[in-house]
């Protein structure tokens, strides 16, 4: 099958639906499939780029000020026209509502190809970078009728889990939908990775460690994190690793430093994706706040890694964190509950290593080559719908 993923983000960039859709193009190609994808330059010129064996069409763009992770995308129709015209696709699969994904969608309709979509977008997770805090509640009905709008023009919606389905459906979703995991690579993130060079390199101490990694920006609530260190604190000696970069990290040291638990976090930057299984292996407890997860990637990639999570009880984390099982739930944005839940997990190592255990057997239902094998069952399906459609659609002969 010759699949065409069209993204508004991607590889370099570092967020949610840039590191699915490449590891997505990169899983279908090694079962055999021929994958081209449609992403933003990272420069004002378009270019052609080979990934791996994934040809990639790189769509001049602009950097966005207010985002350093993303950059805004200058397609030209004609352009776009020319690479479906040339790839000549079975189906296409738009991973964004945005510039590259309209006209790819556009096109697709021109040449009459099946077309899926993945829903990644949450008003909640984009509109502070662009409007002023006191319209976002004005905007966001208007962002849900736009996203909404184009994902009815499909013949399939994917989500990552249960809950976001269900937000598309409440916000009008009426074309066949189906949850299909983001995945993770079970192979790679496993535990009992080698992790010593890591933690001299980030001169780590030997104490139970709470790790968080991901992108540290407002909707991730990482303060909430930072404030639940003390209450920890006063139950076990404990140290904390925040991994990433974001706008956040500077205000985060601070916050850090106000409340006399700096000498107790290290902030680890930015580490690349092979060293992301050695990271998740310097923890006990994966920790997060974030309050509007369609799914985390990162939560994945942690349990997979054998860890017990605390998370925020909301939106789609319950789905990966069974409360007492796997690890524990808190209220959203009550740093005392989860400052809780992680001592409780790390006074106690054999409660710790059970929900580990558990952990991981979550994350094998998550696996890479599950999702793989659903996004083909996917297009397969959205194939026959369009035919349908297409039948539906042809006059009757004239006697």
């Amino acid at each position: 099958m010759k699949i065409l993923l069209a993204s508004e983000t991607y590889s370099p960039n570092i967020n949610g639906a840039a590191v699915f859709t490449r590891r997505l193009a990169q899983a279908l190609l090694r079962i055999g499939h021929d994958v081209a994808v449609v992403a933003p330059s990272m420069r004002h010129e378009d270019e052609v780029q080979i990934d791996q064996g994934v040809t990639i069409y790189r769509m001049r763009s602009l950097p966005i000020l207010v985002h350093p992770d993303y950059r805004l995308p200058l397609p030209d129709g004609d352009q776009i026209l020319e690479v479906v015209s040339s790839f000549r696709p079975d189906i296409v699969h738009i991973q964004n509502h945005f510039a590259i994904g309209q006209a790819v969608l556009r096109a697709a309709r021109k040449f009459v190809l099946p077309i899926v979509g993945t829903n990644h977008f949450m008003p909640e997770g984009m509109l502070h970078y662009l409007v002023p805090h006191l319209v976002e509640n004005l905007v966001k009905p208007l962002a849900w009728w736009r996203c909404i709008a184009t994902l009815n023009k499909l013949d399939y919606v994917t989500a990552p889990t249960g809950a976001a389905i269900r937000l598309l459906i409440a916000h009008g979703l009426k074309v066949p939908g189906r949850v299909v995991s983001n995945g993770v690579d079970v192979k790679t993130f496993y535990p009992g990775h080698d992790s010593s060079k890591l933690k001299e390199r980030l001169s780590l101490p030997e104490k139970p460690t709470v790790l968080y990694t991901g992108r540290l920006e407002r909707e991730k609530n990482m303060d909430i994190l930072v404030k639940a260190i003390p209450h920890v604190l006063t139950q076990v000696d404990a140290h904390f690793i925040i991994g990433g970069r974001g706008k956040e990290e500077k205000p985060l040291r601070r916050l850090a430093e106000a409340l006399g638990v700096a000498d107790q976090v290290t902030f680890a930057g930015f580490l690349p994706e092979e060293e992301l299984p050695a990271l998740y292996n310097t923890a006990q407890v994966f920790a997060i706040a974030s309050p509007v997860e369609l799914q985390s990637i990162v939560a994945l990639e942690a349990a997979a890694s054998g860890l017990p999570i605390v998370a925020a009880r909301a939106l789609a984390l319950p789905e990966l964190v069974l409360d007492g099982e796997n690890g524990f739930l808190f209220p959203p944005g009550d740093p005392e509950a989860m400052g809780k839940s992680i001592a409780q997990i790390l006074r106690d190592a054999e409660l710790g290593r059970v929900m580990g255990m558990k952990s991981r057997c979550l994350a094998e239902g998550h696996a890479m080559s599950l999702t793989v094998d659903r996004f083909v069952a996917v297009y397969e399906q959205a194939q026959k719908l369009h035919e349908r459609q297409m039948a539906s659609l042809s006059l009757p002969p004239i006697d």
